[in-house]
């Protein structure tokens, strides 16, 4: 898991947090923004900048924002022993991605463990409010340890295979281009890679491919076949 810090601009002195004994997820009520985004808006706010402490962007990317051992300004009342994370978008109308979940995920894993922490809650445990929304996979988040697997990409797979006339998974390889070439790039970033999605097998995804069928002791010529199908449809990471 990487964590990109960032330095910002802050408006007053930020305070050392004593304890840390619970983690609050919130949403960011905004279907796309940065950490930048969040530290100009808290700051209009008279705030010293971002409250969040984290924030989980949709494609899975994970940004410090507050320095993770002071005090942060996302739930009042409840700053003085929490770590604030942040999730890019608006779950009171949409639908968490696998990308955004299971960095979410990895997160609080580890903030649970370096904390030795149980407790886990959301905006609206604390606070009279509907953050993280109604859509915001709590349960999900809180049952798991680290990463899971989401049936939501093999259901868009399987359609897109239906709605192209395939009668089973074809064959992809080097200058393929299109939806199913962007979901294997999906699935690739979902057990470990770093891929650009942008539905062009190039020479990176071809890479990918190779080291992925590599890991898992199948012939590594970079085409995704049958047993390679069968293998990324597991998403188990090695």
């Amino acid at each position: 898991m990487q964590i990109i810090r960032k330095k910002y601009n802050w408006a007053s002195p930020l305070f050392k947090r004593n304890k840390t004994n619970r983690i609050i997820l919130h949403h960011a009520q905004a279907k796309t923004c940065s950490v930048e985004d969040i530290h100009q808006w808290h700051l209009k706010k008279g705030w010293s900048g971002i409250g969040y402490h984290f924030l989980v962007r949709k494609d899975g990317t994970i940004y410090q924002g507050r320095p993770e051992d002071t005090i942060g300004a996302h739930a009042k009342g409840a700053n003085h022993d929490s770590i604030g994370i942040c999730a890019e978008g608006d779950f009171m109308k949409e639908e968490m991605n696998p990308l955004q979940l299971n960095a979410l995920i990895d997160l609080v894993s580890y903030i649970k463990n370096k904390y030795h922490l149980s407790s886990i809650k959301r905006h609206k445990d604390v606070a009279s409010t509907d953050c993280p929304g109604t859509h915001f996979p709590f349960s999900t988040i809180i049952s798991s340890n680290h990463i899971v697997l989401e049936d939501t990409w093999l259901q868009r797979l399987n359609q897109e295979i239906k709605k192209q006339g395939f009668r089973t998974y074809p064959t992809v390889k080097r200058d393929a281009q299109g939806k199913i070439t962007r979901l294997i790039q999906e699935r690739l970033n979902f057990v470990g890679f770093n891929l650009k999605i942008d539905g062009i097998f190039g020479i990176n995804t071809e890479k990918a491919v190779k080291k992925f069928q590599n890991n898992r002791n199948l012939k590594v010529d970079g085409i995704v076949g049958k047993k390679t199908w069968s293998y990324l449809i597991k998403g188990i990471k090695v």
